[in-house]
């Protein structure tokens, strides 16, 4: 885990497993941006930064779209894209421990 922010699973047949957990912005935040009721409408999104934590919502039951890759050899040769195959995932909680 890396805060409640994503996740890094590496598994011993060399695959590792890269994601951000879910997230959203608050209600108060993401509600009736186009409206006129609120004070500066749609521009109060230009001024979201990655450290306002009050913003948004953490949902950690599943995940963003990551990607699966395979952790490059131990002699730390450098691999060419076509040799650096890596697929797209999605992770769920199934259950709660």
């Amino acid at each position: 885990m890396i805060y409640d922010q994503a996740m890094n699973v590496e598994l011993d047949n060399g695959q590792r497993f890269i994601s951000n957990f879910k997230y959203t912005l608050k209600d108060d935040v993401s509600a009736d941006p186009f409206g006129e009721a609120k004070k500066n409408g749609i521009l109060k999104f230009a001024t979201i930064e990655t450290s306002d934590y009050d913003k948004f919502k953490s949902e950690c039951n599943g995940s963003m779209v990551g990607f699966v890759q395979n952790i490059p050899d131990i002699t730390g040769k450098q691999q060419t894209m076509s040799q650096h195959q890596a697929t797209c995932f999605v992770a769920e909680r199934i259950k709660n421990y």
